[in-house]
């Protein structure tokens, strides 16, 4: 028979494991939206971006 404390531990344990996954989770996008931030600072980046938009917008009004 279990008593209290042992389901006390297993929720605990639980507790602790959902929290490391959230805390992977965070962490990850974390990085990821670091690394997108650090692309958008590059200078050439923007260039590409803006040019590639512009094209699109000219394609559109041809059409």
């Amino acid at each position: 028979m279990k008593s209290d404390f042992d389901e006390f531990l297993k929720d605990k344990a639980i507790f602790e494991e959902r929290n490391n996954n959230i805390a992977l989770v965070i962490k990850s996008k974390y990085l990821l939206y670091s690394f997108k931030y650090k692309e958008l600072k590059n200078y050439s980046y923007w260039y590409k971006l803006i040019i590639t938009f512009l094209k699109q917008k000219n394609q559109q009004r041809v059409c």
